[in-house]
């Protein structure tokens, strides 16, 4: 699955809401999340799985333009940490998106200062 695709998709569509409204409800399957928040450097990534799965964890900047990946492989159950060394990027607004078994999972926005 292309990770740039879908990325439309992650704002609110009020017709998704009810849809999905059950689904809000309930405990997410995958939380992501870092710290610190802006980061001038690097900023650390922490996620938990459930279950074994395929985790991709990309990075993109305010266009959408994937900048880099840093997670692409099956990972059993447990707690995740992973670094994201933004050196070499400029400063602003990037996105850092998780996906579990091609399904984005969650979104993060990070700022780079």
């Amino acid at each position: 699955a292309n990770p740039v695709a879908g990325m439309q998709n992650n704002f609110v569509n009020p017709s998704a809401v009810n849809k999905n409204f059950g689904s809000m409800l309930s405990a997410p399957d995958m939380v992501m999340k870092t710290s610190p928040n802006p980061f001038t450097e690097s900023t650390t990534i922490q996620y938990h799985l459930k279950n074994l799965a395929q985790v991709t964890i990309a990075v993109y900047d305010a266009q959408g333009k994937e900048v880099k990946v840093l997670v692409n492989k099956k990972q059993p159950a447990g707690s995740y940490t992973q670094a994201f060394n933004a050196k070499g990027l400029g400063a602003g607004m990037y996105f850092v998106k998780i996906i579990k078994d091609g399904e984005v999972k969650q979104t993060l926005k990070v700022i780079k200062e």
